[in-house]
């Protein structure tokens, strides 16, 4: 942890987010086995938050997902947080909200119940597809904000972990006030703060660039995280799809080879020995979802399948020596589309 002299300035979030997760002990996540990394994950608190966090994750290895605090601003003094909500709705309320008996001032309430109505709404929106996050048992959690003032969301968060039942509870920030970081300490397990300036008065400070991180940031940095809200998920799944095709089917393939861009190191080696090759393009030492692997990776629609079968309707015989099973599916769109499996013969 740094003195309380010694500022440090950072770029930008993203290096920040690689600063973190080159401290000390976040490495020792990174050296973890993947059936031990199963157990760790970022939690981030959006906007600004999710951008560190990305990167957190990124290079340890690990998953990452959002939790949705939101601060409870003073009434006239908007950058000053009396308390914070939860998008379960729990309230926080801290020190200055109680001693100066606003906690049942109607403005008060009013600008509470706005609050949860904006941690759902952000939870709507950032979430997309991904199961809401239900429990963390057995799992040790990194919170990750871009920086502390008051620290209210930061404490709505923690209770939050708490309420999933969390194992352990990980703080780690770039930035934040001696004061703060100290009422924080004793709620978890460990926390991690790279600078605690000795004038410290805003996050921004120790930042070069702190532009204000938009929804449509946060929307596509948590694509690539679609698949992960249970990393066995996404093993099991590629291990079974084989099983139905060498099994269930009984198409009885004379060969099967798995060919894909990208993946992970104990993935290619589960699937290895149910298939006669593997063919895996990169396979990148901290990989943490199929996403990182591409410029570009957005969702593949309905629509966008059918379009891409379609060509393939009168291949049902070929002059390659290949027999196609066609097998119909019945589509949302009432759409008769083939599910085409080579069978080869050579």
């Amino acid at each position: 942890m740094a003195s309380h002299d010694e500022t440090i300035m950072f770029r930008d979030r993203v290096d920040a987010g690689r600063r973190l997760a080159a401290h000390s002990e976040l490495q020792n996540v990174k050296s973890l086995s993947p059936n031990e990394k199963d157990s760790h994950l970022v939690i981030s608190l959006p906007r600004g938050g999710t951008v560190v966090g990305d990167e957190v994750a990124k290079l340890l290895g690990i998953t990452h997902d959002l939790v949705f605090p939101r601060k409870i601003p003073c009434p006239g003094q908007e950058e000053f947080a009396i308390g914070a909500v939860s998008e379960f709705g729990n309230v926080f309320w801290n020190d200055y909200a109680k001693n100066h008996n606003l906690i049942n001032d109607p403005n008060v309430q009013e600008s509470k119940n706005k609050q949860i109505e904006e941690a759902q709404r952000r939870k709507q929106i950032y979430r997309g597809k991904r199961q809401p996050i239900n429990d963390l048992s057995g799992k040790t959690v990194i919170l990750v904000d871009d920086g502390l003032a008051t620290g209210a969301t930061m404490k709505s968060a923690i209770h939050t972990c708490k309420h999933l039942n969390a194992k352990s509870i990980i703080v780690a920030v770039p930035c934040g006030p001696a004061d703060t970081i100290e009422e924080i300490r004793p709620s978890v397990n460990k926390i991690i703060c790279l600078t605690i300036p000795h004038n410290y008065y805003a996050v921004g400070q120790c930042y070069n660039a702190f532009s204000q991180t938009t929804d449509e940031e946060v929307v596509q940095v948590m694509k690539k995280y679609q698949d992960l809200t249970n990393t066995n998920t996404q093993r099991s799944s590629f291990e079974s799809y084989f099983y139905l095709f060498k099994t269930d089917y009984h198409l009885n393939a004379k060969s099967i080879i798995v060919a894909v861009p990208c993946g992970p190191a104990d993935t290619i080696e589960e699937i290895r020995p149910s298939v006669n090759k593997i063919i895996c393009l990169t396979i990148p030492h901290n990989y943490y979802a199929v996403g990182q692997c591409y410029n570009s990776f957005s969702q593949t629609t309905d629509e966008e399948v059918v379009q891409v079968m379609k060509k393939y309707q009168d291949l049902t015989n070929t002059n390659t020596q290949r027999r196609f099973l066609i097998l119909n599916q019945s589509h949302p769109t009432n759409i008769k589309v083939p599910i085409i499996v080579s069978i080869h013969d050579q």
